[in-house]
């Protein structure tokens, strides 16, 4: 007997679908509204040493355009009879609206407290959504792939909240300690470490620590240009440490399953 779609899915695709358009029109609407401020003069405004410059934002081209990818296979009948999708679309849909907020409201505010919370808003659901994928058993390969925008974008925007922690203080004057430029940055990046550690473990996919690598390297090379190189060099091992540590953990996990077949 066939399952039948609930209202609840279709507003699930709804929303998700809406989203996905939604964070990518918005993240374009300051330069096609010609408004004076977008996020990007304001990471200039307030720039860090965590702030990646060069070429790494063009990462958002891809993952716009995938996760509206996603959001449309997502809304197949197929798919909205998948109970496994039921999660991991919710939360995709939260980001995705959040994202699609603070898109609009940084421009304007500048990268306060508020724009931090909203970035935190959208970490939190996609994290989930990273362990949900890899905790949900086997997919299908078009269902693998289509997961692939989602893994990079959470992975991506590990490394925007560790950038956004730091800028934010900044732009508020936060430094309780007096620390310096480079012992800020580097304590932010000890911590983001901390807490990355468990979460590439689970998550072990390449499209989740390569979205989280290429934010460090810009960063490395970003402050290697500057002659940064304390923090150039840290970003760079904590960049391909994030792949070692995937390749290690999909490496016990293949041995784990061999384990349980013998």
């Amino acid at each position: 007997m066939t399952q039948q779609i609930t209202a609840l899915a279709y507003i699930r695709a709804l929303l998700l679908l809406t989203g996905a358009v939604g964070q990518f029109t918005a993240g374009f609407a300051p330069d096609l509204l010609g408004w004076e401020q977008t996020i990007s003069t304001r990471s200039f405004e307030s720039r860090t040493l965590l702030i990646p410059g060069g070429g790494a934002f063009i990462i958002w081209l891809p993952l716009f355009f995938g996760n509206i990818a996603f959001a449309v296979f997502a809304a197949l009948p197929s798919q909205l009879r998948e109970k496994r999708m039921a999660t991991i679309g919710w939360l995709a849909a939260t980001a995705f609206w959040i994202n699609t907020v603070r898109s609009l409201y940084e421009p304007i505010h500048g990268p306060g407290s508020v724009s931090l919370l909203l970035l935190f808003g959208i970490l939190i659901p996609l994290t989930f959504a990273a362990i949900e994928i890899r905790s949900r058993g086997t997919w299908s390969t078009l269902q693998t792939w289509a997961f692939l925008p989602v893994l990079g974008q959470s992975g991506w925007i590990s490394i925007a909240s560790a950038a956004g922690v730091s800028q934010t203080a900044l732009f508020t004057g936060f430094n309780p300690a007096g620390l310096g430029a480079e012992a800020s940055a580097l304590l932010v990046l000890s911590i983001w470490t901390i807490l990355a550690i468990p979460v590439i473990w689970r998550v072990r996919a390449l499209a989740y620590s390569g979205g989280a690598a290429w934010g460090l390297f810009w960063i490395g090379a970003t402050n290697l240009s500057n002659k940064v190189e304390g923090i150039a060099w840290t970003a760079f091992v904590a960049s391909a440490g994030v792949l070692v540590l995937t390749g290690a953990a999909k490496t016990d996990t293949a041995r784990s399953v061999q384990a349980e077949k013998t």
